[in-house]
């Protein structure tokens, strides 16, 4: 029989004779009665301030990637800015500690003072030593409103439970979440070319099986470029709405699906409610998470959906659902099969742990499962396709440990040492483990036999010879991120006993649950706020990049007039328009307007992979060419069709567009 993750109970620490309430009258008054708790309000409440005004300063720190020895002089502080970023958590800090001073004895205390004190000097240091020095600093101020929120909870170990369908409303709200900062971006024409546009075009030649040859990349087969045999399988959707917003939202529920997963898992393994519903919002809305959903879309972020309830089925022990789910997944890109052998080695650990044959069994099979499977994608189908083609541009190079994915697969593996010191040189990557682990306050430490599942996604991320995959930007970061949460959810039950032990000492027996929750949720905010160069997506409704309103009713004035010739038309379209008309069989970017017998172009922006000055270029030679005809022509947005190709009258050009008809 299946366990029921509802049915799970949580997994208290029991409370030692040294973590009861203090019964020494002078952890609450002085030796001749007269109280201490005046001093210590302000003392500690002193404290507190100051190390939340150290966040903000570590955190004004970042983009300028500063340490104690790059400042130089005192002088160079002021450039810092440093009081404005930290007012709202210095209120939140003061209301919490004063709260919590007043009500509970056990924080009025010399030894919460020195433990106040400690905090403040080590993140002290930890900020100005290093550019991550500042995660010190966001741990503290975590742990102190940790502690100041179980301060208020009061100590009950009753779990209330939660309706059967919540792990459902979980995932559409963070679904609806995700859709909708990524399908903002998408209408304000802030999608790009090359990862949405191709995507797009991709799920369309798909689901009417079409021949993968790919004109967006430029006549390159797209299984040769990415194994993602598995976007076939949303045919059925794209039968009924073909559009950039339809892969968006594909992509959101895939994504989204991390909340619900690890709230299951969560659930399982003892947590009660709240703190469960916690982690996976934490999990589903972290950095990395974000990131994958914002920027365009890719193929592992819209199977990735398959992989987080292929965890929570191993969790449960749903083994053949989770084989399933996993062999799905493994179709999505053509490292995945290393995931699933990573997956399959976890198994035969628990198997040696727990004494269970049929964990072997499974373990072994995906190891077997997953191993022939990159093999075959990596040397035999991906080699066929390439060579039917185009050759695609590298993507995951590893040029430190082989010239392609299986030999630096075989490089890694044979040179163990060197490639666990490349996870951390050059330092760009610390950044980003920083903020992949404290995310979730780096409790996923506490779950270490996640690691052997991880291995893969370390490698595939920062073993990779190409810069943007060590980044937080893009969609790389999610798959990590994901298993962060996991680990979270798994190590639940020792996070609530440590946690325990933490307030026992601070006579505040019973809270450890609630205190751990606060500072997941504390450390979520200020990670995704703070920890990294820039804050994460969703803390911005409208970027730079995007089109300005005339721009974009402009834009979409172009993209409905190309709509209404049908997806026949053979278009070339300048970069962030042609997601929005990539649901046909041929259309290229705007440097092969040649082989096209429509252009979409948008002077005064970006012509990514072009210059910025290509547009201008191309509309002043189309306007003298007589078997050109610009048929469009608003706000610098412009449409030229040939003549033969189209019945449509021609029109002025715009002063915008810097062109003149003969």
């Amino acid at each position: 029989m299946t366990p029921d993750p509802y049915d799970a109970t949580r997994v208290a620490a029991p409370m030692s004779t040294r973590d009861a309430p203090s019964s020494d009258p002078r952890d609450t008054e002085r030796s001749d009665g007269a109280p201490t708790w005046i001093v210590q309000v302000f003392a500690t409440g002193a404290v507190l301030t100051a190390l939340g005004f150290l966040a903000a300063l570590a955190a004004s720190m970042l983009p300028r990637r500063a340490s104690l020895a790059g400042l130089g002089a005192v002088a160079a502080l002021d450039a810092l800015k440093i009081p404005k970023i930290g007012v709202p958590w210095l209120v939140a800090i003061g209301v919490l500690v004063v709260m919590g001073l007043l009500r509970r004895r056990g924080l009025r205390t010399p030894r919460a003072a020195a433990a106040s004190v400690g905090l403040l000097l080590v993140s002290a240091l930890a900020a100005f030593a290093s550019h991550v020095g500042h995660h010190a600093a966001i741990v503290a101020v975590a742990l102190v409103i940790g502690v100041g929120v179980g301060a208020q909870a009061e100590a009950d170990e009753r779990d209330l439970g939660a309706p059967r369908h919540t792990w459902w409303l979980l995932w559409l709200l963070l679904a609806a979440v995700h859709a909708t900062f990524s399908m903002h971006r998408h209408w304000a024409f802030g999608s790009g070319s090359w990862d949405h546009g191709c995507m797009v075009h991709n799920f369309y030649r798909a689901a009417y099986f079409l021949d993968t040859t790919s004109t967006v990349l430029g006549d390159v087969d797209f299984l040769g470029d990415h194994f993602m045999l598995g976007i076939y399988l949303y045919a059925p959707i794209v039968w009924m709405e073909s559009s950039g917003y339809m892969v968006l939202a594909v992509q959101a529920l895939n994504v989204a699906a991390a909340a619900p997963a690890i709230f299951l898992i969560a659930r399982h393994h003892g947590a009660r409610f709240v703190p469960a519903i916690v982690l996976g919002i934490a999990t589903g809305l972290s950095f990395g998470l974000q990131s994958a959903s914002f920027f365009d879309s890719h193929e592992i972020t819209v199977g990735i959906g398959f992989l987080a309830f292929a965890l929570w089925a191993i969790e449960t022990e749903r083994l053949r659902l989770a084989t399933v789910l996993l062999i799905v997944f493994a179709t999505f890109k053509e490292s995945l099969g290393a995931y699933v052998v990573a997956l399959g080695l976890l198994m035969l650990w628990r198997a040696l742990g727990a004494r269970r044959p049929d964990f072997a069994k499974y373990g072994a099979a995906w190891i077997v499962y997953g191993a022939v499977w990159f093999v075959l994608v990596n040397r035999v189908f991906m080699p066929t396709l390439i060579a039917r083609a185009n050759k695609p541009e590298p993507h995951e190079t590893f040029g430190d440990f082989g010239p392609t994915v299986f030999e630096a697969a075989i490089g890694i593996v044979t040179h163990p040492l060197k490639a666990f010191l490349a996870l951390f040189l050059p330092t760009d990557k610390v950044a980003s483990h920083a903020v992949t682990f404290g995310g979730l306050g780096w409790l996923a430490v506490l779950a270490p036999e996640i690691g052997i599942a991880a291995l893969p996604l370390f490698a595939e991320r920062f073993l990779s010879s190409k810069g943007t995959m060590w980044e937080m930007g893009y969609h790389y970061a999610a798959p990590l991120c994901l298993y962060m949460g996991w680990a979270t959810a798994v190590a639940w039950p020792r996070v609530v006993a440590l946690f325990d032990g933490l307030v026992g000492k601070l006579a505040l027996p019973g809270r450890g649950s609630a205190v751990a929750t606060a500072y997941v949720l504390t450390a979520a905010l200020l990670v995704t706020q703070y920890g990294y160069r820039h804050p994460a997506n969703f803390y911005r409704w409208r970027e730079g990049y995007f089109s300005k309103p005339a721009r974009r009713s402009a834009n979409a004035g172009a993209v409905a007039l190309v709509a209404a010739q049908g997806p026949d038309a053979r278009v070339a379209v300048q970069n962030r328009i042609l997601p929005h008309l990539a649901d046909r069989p041929v259309i290229y970017r705007l440097g092969d307007w040649k082989k096209t017998d429509w252009v979409v172009l948008s002077v005064g922006e970006s012509a990514w992979p072009y210059d910025d000055g290509l547009p201008r270029r191309i509309a002043q030679q189309l306007t003298r060419d007589a078997a050109w005809r610009l048929v469009y022509s608003v706000e610098g947005t412009a449409v030229f069709a040939r003549v033969d190709h189209t019945t449509l009258d021609a029109v002025e050009p715009d002063p915008q567009l810097g062109t003149k008809r003969p």
